[in-house]
């Protein structure tokens, strides 16, 4: 009898503390719905800092939250600032930051007023540049530690719960359970693998502030595939990290198996201040994305479920070339029907109507290639960095987005491009047809 009232007693107090309500939780109700942009693989969110818009990336792989680019009526409280040295991709040597303290962060109904963030100087990284759209910074441990995190890809919104009492209804039980470690307080994750016929178990940092499935920092270079090509990997703190991209036989997470999924191999010099004991690389949004998950730092546990994007195929730029966006430019559009009409509403636009033609005067993007990878399609039909996009496949740049122009050059292999650009003030045309290497 004192045993079973002992058993009982177990199970409650467990109870009660897998449900346990936040302190510090104020608003009416038991969870907190943020929705998010999907770009590139990367959670984007909206946030006011101070009371001034931003747009940040959420992070799971960063300890500290950085801000690395603001805008012009944002407040600080720049008295004490405490100066410190952190670690990031693209560079050997530390980064020097100031510690900002006691900042006031809110994103819908969620409020930190305890936010405390490092302000770097990253005069070489611009997000415009790279996804289309600016990007302020980085909000890493701090938004994951207190709460239970849920984040739902497919729906693309994010649901902050107050309690974990969810773990405990029956749509979680379609969620495989897995453990995680927090090490210096980011979620680290063990993974299967076949790597060149020989098997692995990865331990990788979860990631959703990488934009690619797979990196794996070996100083072995035996590891690497055979077939494998050598590619712009990304940009980091310090400018661009290159390194090699192969394919992985087997991927195992979980109970859930891919099968030839892309892998990067950053160059050890892009890395080596990252590089830990136990570390072999990081799980990215490629193949985050395709789980839905429920992510518990106290508790170093994560739920996963697969959602809408896990039988996507692991696509890659087969183009071999990347375009950046690079400012805004006014674009002449003569129309030759004078009974089109446009949307006055519109302050981008100017229509001057001289009876015979409608010239329409758009303010458009500006898109160059700033890379093209030795050997690709890009590179066999002759274009070079420096390239300016007039059209993609008759879409014209006024239409254009990165993601756009991402998504046509990862779509399938012999899908013909067709590109207009201009080169020293001359119109060109080339054509090509996407091309799978690995």
């Amino acid at each position: 009898m004192i045993k079973e009232k002992l058993i009982l007693l177990f199970l409650l107090i467990t109870a009660i503390c897998n449900s346990q309500i936040d302190s510090t939780w104020t608003y009416k109700k038991d969870k907190i719905k943020i929705p998010f942009e999907l770009l590139n693989n990367l959670i984007i969110i909206d946030v006011k800092i101070n009371n001034s818009d931003l747009k940040m990336i959420l992070d799971t792989g960063s300890e500290n939250n950085v801000i690395f680019s603001f805008t012009n009526d944002v407040e600080l409280e720049t008295k004490n600032l405490e100066k410190k040295f952190i670690n990031g991709f693209g560079t050997n040597e530390p980064i020097a930051a100031y510690l900002v303290k006691n900042n006031t962060l809110s994103s819908y109904e969620f409020v930190d007023k305890k936010f405390d963030f490092l302000v770097i100087d990253a005069t070489n990284l611009s997000f415009l540049n790279k996804i289309g759209k600016e990007i302020n910074g980085i909000v890493g441990l701090s938004f994951f530690k207190n709460h239970l995190i849920e984040i739902n890809y497919s729906k693309k919104e994010i649901n902050i719960h107050s309690s974990r009492a969810i773990l405990s209804k029956r749509k979680i039980k379609k969620y495989n359970k897995e453990k995680i470690k927090l090490r210096f307080n980011k979620p680290y994750i063990e993974i299967a693998s076949n790597l060149k016929n020989n098997n692995f178990n990865l331990n990788l940092l979860m990631d959703t502030g990488l934009s690619d499935g797979l990196w794996l920092f070996n100083p072995d270079s035996t590891i690497i595939p055979e077939k494998n090509i050598k590619d712009l990997l990304g940009i980091g703190l310090s400018g661009e990290i290159n390194g090699k991209r192969a394919r992985v036989k087997e991927l195992k997470i979980g109970t859930h198996q891919f099968n030839e999924i892309l892998v990067s191999f950053p160059n050890l010099n892009n890395v080596s201040g990252l590089i830990m004991q136990n570390r072999n690389g990081s799980v990215g949004g490629e193949i985050l994305k395709r789980f839905n998950w429920f992510i518990d730092y106290q508790n170093e546990t994560v739920y996963m479920k697969p959602n809408i994007y896990f039988k996507d195929p692991f696509n890659y730029n087969m183009s071999g070339i990347e375009i950046q966006q690079n400012g805004k430019e006014v674009f002449k559009k003569e129309l030759r029907n004078n009974s089109i009409k446009t949307d006055t509403n519109n302050f981008n636009t100017i229509v001057y109507d001289n009876s015979y033609y409608i010239y329409n005067y758009v303010l458009v993007p500006v898109f160059e290639i700033s890379f093209i990878r030795e050997k690709s399609s890009g590179e066999k039909a002759g274009l070079k960095v420096g390239d300016k996009i007039i059209s993609i496949n008759n879409i014209y740049s006024d239409k254009l987005t990165l993601q756009i122009i991402s998504d046509l050059f990862h779509s399938k292999e012999g899908k013909k491009i067709k590109i207009k650009l201009e080169r020293e003030g001359k119109l060109i045309e080339k054509q090509f047809l996407l091309e799978k290497i690995i």
